[in-house]
């Protein structure tokens, strides 16, 4: 800790795991506030703390949590993420979900949490996820990224050789790190309905004379309207 202290850099240990090891660490040019969840089941997978970023006049709070989530079990690493992420949307400001998840962007349990709202991917800002690198040791899978409230925005991703066998990630912001000026629209619960079920509600709620009438007349976003309204509710 004093070396950071003198390379003028702060920095936040996570608690020490049962073979006494530091899994995970958080360093900042600026000053940070420690931040520990309540009911984390893997309380030494993740570091967490809030800085304040200035402009103008106004003052934003940041939340920054670091992840290590356990790459021997899919079921661990996918509660853990969902724990944080349900625990940092108990603040009342942007925070940011970053490290080594151990999952896919497109592993079921990251799928729900994006679906219902409860955090945006900040892979989505920069392409299709399939050409984005592959960050894994052996480079067959895109495991370390981060994953935000929905009214953050990063504005830039860039990668580089990490002091690991992992390939590193990096995310910029430019400016005010929130969306202002307007709510963000609300997203409808996604309920555990089986296929057949969604399939019976689509009929039910689908009127086809609609659609055809809206193709017909070359009103594509008439179509897409019907199509989209149907199938959330469905």
């Amino acid at each position: 800790m004093d070396k950071f202290r003198k390379a003028g850099v702060n920095a936040l240990l996570g608690s020490l795991s049962s073979k006494n090891l530091c899994r995970v660490a958080l360093a900042s040019t600026l000053p940070i506030r420690p931040i520990v969840f309540s009911d984390i089941s893997q309380s030494d997978r993740y570091v967490a703390g809030v800085v304040e970023t200035r402009t103008g006049t106004s003052v934003e709070k940041l939340l920054i949590c670091c992840v290590y989530a356990d790459a021997s079990n899919t079921r661990l690493a996918s509660d853990l993420v969902t724990e944080l992420v349900v625990a940092m949307n108990q603040y009342r400001c942007a925070w940011v979900l970053i490290g080594d998840f151990n999952l896919e962007q497109t592993d079921p349990v990251l799928a729900e949490l994006e679906a219902t709202g409860q955090c945006s991917p900040l892979d989505m800002h920069f392409g299709p996820l399939e050409l984005l690198p592959h960050t894994s040791p052996n480079r067959v899978r895109r495991i370390d990224f981060g994953v935000s409230s929905r009214n953050f925005v990063p504005s830039g991703l860039f990668h580089f050789p990490g002091i690991g066998d992992h390939l590193g990630v990096a995310y910029t912001v430019a400016g005010d790190t929130q969306i202002k000026g307007h709510r963000l629209p609300a997203r409808s619960p996604l309920l555990h309905t089986s296929t057949s079920q969604v399939e019976n509600n689509f009929h039910n709620i689908w009127n086809d004379n609609l659609f055809l009438s809206a193709l017909a007349e070359h009103d594509r976003n008439e179509a897409w309207t019907l199509l989209s309204r149907a199938a959330e509710q469905a």
